[in-house]
């Protein structure tokens, strides 16, 4: 390329992509800045040098419960998935699958609090443990939890994959009278062959860098991550080196998957093909065993959230809770952290969409990947390295304490632009691919170009993924950690504090009311979006 075409990507950049520019600086500014404020403390002299068999024991742990979680959560999503699109014309069945989408962004605590409640020392399947010499507070506690947390997004992603198989392709694997095994390996199995890989990563990532399942079902030295090993070592021991020392090897490890993510990534969830769910009904009593075990998977994925339901009517608090004053300010400031997070997520994901956009016009294809790859490398860094440097600069370097909810917010916007970006970037881009001709035909730039081409057709997206990463934000339990007062929480750190007090009927409660809230956010946000028509008066 010439000099003067990297003068001319200059110059544009500079004078006409503020917007852009002010995205990419605020995302850049919020990883950077509180990593120099830990590394101002941290003795080089340290890397790696002490807790050497420490370490040894964390990463192989974090390692182990993340691999055996996420190929039980793969292969349950599969057999799941299977079971639904099989037997896709029975009633319900397109209810469980959308629904389905929705449990994989519920709050974190309410899934392990339901796990508690069924498999915990004082849960429903106790005895059952009990009779088998099992332990639910280790290694299994922590697989369960994070199965019921991930293989509902696993079937998800694996029915639409399922539901991308021509109609032809299946009636001629009707009409040669194949079934069975033979129908899963010939046209099932290379349809979905492309998804595995993907799903299987994000799993294992999610496992990998998981937080609240951990600390409730492990936390001890014995069964602590890395992520919650950083935690405790910079919130309760002040060891900034060992936290940092963990925190670059999780990086490192979570760097080397993210680049086979970003390789095979071929997930779709957040859409459905509805064709493929409407038709005569039929049944057959031959399929019995199959009733049975859909039937076993769909409670077992239900399950926390049966509980949450059951447990909190049963609690006798929700009066008490519900006029509280500890619940009124948690579920306000939660209110607050799931829009302002919500909004500024997208905003700062299409600033980045079109600075990516003026490098993919102005410059060549790899320097566009190299960017977008940044992009999804935010989810390496690990939320509680980034809120501790922002405690140490407000704490140490500004001598603020309690700087409030606008640096949670911050935060959480960041950590779900991969998301919120990855949701809006297909749509964004067909338009750009399809339209462009015409745009510059009738020289429609800025916000009008915005609200006249892009909006209509990129408008779905935005309504999903403003839906995703506000009720994601809402249940944040790492980043309020380190910023929550007695009078400054949410309804997850107010849940988590409930269980570490043992006061287990108000944390059903408080469970129940935020699961409530999730709903009616949804429904509303839903109705409230999809009605907007922007106009250019």
């Amino acid at each position: 390329m010439s000099g003067s075409t990297h003068n001319n990507l200059g110059i544009i950049i500079l004078t006409k992509n503020i917007f852009p520019i002010s995205s990419l600086v605020l995302v850049v500014a919020t990883v950077t800045v509180p990593l120099l404020s830990i590394f101002l403390f941290f003795d080089f002299n340290s890397i790696i040098e002490n807790y050497q068999p420490y370490y040894l024991k964390i990463i192989s742990f974090s390692i182990l419960q993340a691999l055996v979680s996420s190929m039980i959560s793969v292969f349950l999503g599969i057999l799941l998935a299977h079971l639904l699109f099989k037997h896709r014309y029975l009633p319900g069945i397109r209810q469980i699958v959308h629904f389905l989408a929705f449990t994989f962004i519920l709050p974190t605590i309410i899934i392990v609090l339901g796990a508690v409640s069924v498999y915990g020392k004082a849960g429903y399947l106790n005895g059952l443990f009990e009779m088998f010499n099992l332990n639910i507070y280790g290694l299994l506690g922590i697989v369960i939890a994070h199965v019921l947390l991930n293989f509902p997004f696993v079937a998800r992603a694996i029915f639409q994959s399922l539901s991308d198989v021509s109609n032809n392709e299946w009636s001629l694997a009707k009409h040669n009278g194949i079934r069975g095994f033979a129908l899963f390996k010939t046209i099932e199995w290379p349809a979905i062959k492309r998804t595995v890989p993907s799903v299987l990563i994000i799993v294992f990532i999610l496992c990998f860098m998981s937080f609240a399942p951990v600390i409730i079902f492990g936390g001890g030295p014995n069964y602590s991550t890395l992520e919650v090993s950083i935690y405790q070592a910079l919130l309760y021991e002040y060891d900034f080196n060992k936290a940092i020392n963990l925190a670059l090897i999780q990086i490192i490890i979570c760097i080397f998957f993210i680049y086979f993510f970003l390789r095979l990534n071929k997930v779709r969830f957040f859409s459905l093909s509805d064709n493929k769910l409407s038709s005569s009904i039929s049944y057959s009593f031959k399929y019995s065993l199959d009733y049975l075990l859909l039937l076993c998977l769909i409670i077992f994925a239900f399950s926390p959230l049966i509980i949450i339901l059951v447990k909190g009517i049963q609690s006798g608090e929700l009066a008490n809770t519900f006029y509280s004053s500890s619940f009124v300010t948690a579920l306000a400031n939660t209110f607050i952290i799931s829009l302002f997070s919500g909004i500024l997520s997208i905003t700062l994901s299409i600033g980045l969409l079109y600075f990516g956009k003026n490098i993919f016009k102005l410059s060549s294809i790899k320097k566009f990947y190299f960017f977008e790859t940044q992009i999804y490398l935010l989810m390496v860094f690990s939320p509680v390295l980034i809120s501790s440097g922002f405690f140490i600069l407000f704490r140490n370097f500004l001598g603020v304490i309690e700087p409030g909810l606008w640096i949670v917010i911050i935060i959480n916007s960041v950590f779900t632009i991969p998301l919120s970006y990855s949701l809006i970037k297909p749509s964004f881009y067909k338009v750009f691919f399809e339209q462009n001709f015409l745009i510059k035909s009738l020289s429609i730039n800025g916000f009008k170009r915005f609200i006249l081409i892009e909006w209509p057709a990129v408008k779905s997206s935005i309504i999903t993924a403003f839906i995703v990463t506000s009720i994601v934000s809402s249940s944040d339990l790492v980043i309020i950690s380190f910023f929550g007062t007695n009078d400054f929480s949410t309804l997850s750190l107010l849940i988590f504090r409930l269980m570490g007090s043992y006061q287990i009927a108000e944390s059903h409660a408080v469970s129940l009311f935020f699961l409530i809230y999730c709903f009616i956010y949804f429904i509303i946000s839903y109705k409230l979006l999809s009605n907007l028509n922007l106009r250019i008066s």
